[in-house]
């Protein structure tokens, strides 16, 4: 039959799809309703350059990443106030890696990809030189979708459910040209912005490298909300999502903030003093100079 395929699956509860980690998988019948492609800049980072008040300073912000490895993603995403249908709802993730399944309703993403063992590893790098401005690294993606309606065979009363399968596609596509404001992000202010330890003396004679990671971190997990989406359903009407990412630095990533004298002044510059903050949202280091 045309738009049906069979998988083996479990069956939901009467309230909703099957939790993970059930037992006793058993066959069910899946039949398309609908596709669609829904492209997207999924907001990766952003490098804030320290504006410096004091003269003959030089600044620039670096950004890391090298291929994950042994499959341990640093960022996740999570669909999550999904509603819209008539019918209970569940996203599943067909992964491009084999043996990496993701639990229902999330993905990972592996910006730079995966390095195997003994394998060599692609480093990725990123530098934003403009002082008192900020930058957004996203990542061009295609959201491929199929919607079915899916139910056990032989049926279960109340048992169906909708099932959205997708992939992400064109994950090697970069975008490296988006000052802030842009997609509808600003820089960190507020409670985004969470001060860190410390202040930080930068001396007029010196070279002065920040590392983030060699700094303690009020948090560990980083999180930030995209936009609400809509997907066909066919006959079961619309299904809408909202997106959130998390984000997680990890020994294979890196960022840090230098601070130098600039060439061709001969004359030391004052001293500058900068308290340190972490975007809560992306997990980037900004610093702020005040004195």
């Amino acid at each position: 039959m045309a738009g049906v395929a069979y998988l083996s699956n479990r069956p939901p509860p009467p309230e909703g799809p099957p939790p993970a980690g059930e037992p006793a998988p058993l066959p069910v019948q899946a039949v398309l309703l609908a596709r669609g492609i829904i492209p997207l800049d999924l907001p990766f980072m952003v490098m804030y350059a320290p504006a410096v008040n004091t003269t003959n300073y030089t600044v620039s912000t670096h950004v890391e990443f090298e291929a994950t490895r042994e499959g341990a993603a640093n960022v996740s995403y999570l669909w999550r106030n999904v509603t819209g249908a008539d019918l209970p709802i569940v996203f599943r993730h067909l992964s491009p890696l084999e043996d990496l399944e993701d639990p229902p309703n999330t993905f990972r993403l592996f910006p730079t990809g995966v390095c195997l063992p003994q394998a060599w590893c692609i480093t990725y790098s990123w530098s934003w030189p403009y002082p008192g401005s900020a930058y957004l690294l996203t990542k061009a993606v295609d959201v491929n979708y199929s919607v079915f309606l899916v139910r056990p065979n032989p049926p279960f009363e109340r048992a169906e459910w909708l099932e959205v399968r997708f992939s992400i596609e064109g994950t090697s596509r970069w975008d490296i040209t988006g000052r802030l404001p842009r997609e509808n992000i600003t820089e960190a202010a507020g409670e985004d912005r969470v001060p860190l330890g410390s202040q930080v003396v930068v001396y007029g004679s010196e070279f002065r490298r920040i590392y983030l990671d060699q700094l303690e971190l009020p948090i560990s997990e980083f999180h930030y909300d995209l936009q609400t989406f809509t997907f066909d359903a066919g006959i079961h009407g619309t299904i809408t999502a909202k997106l959130g990412s998390t984000f997680r630095w990890s020994p294979w990533t890196r960022y840090w903030i230098d601070i130098d004298l600039r060439q061709s002044d001969m004359s030391y510059p004052d001293n500058a003093t900068f308290q340190l903050y972490v975007d809560r949202r992306f997990g980037s280091l900004i610093a702020e100079q005040v004195a």
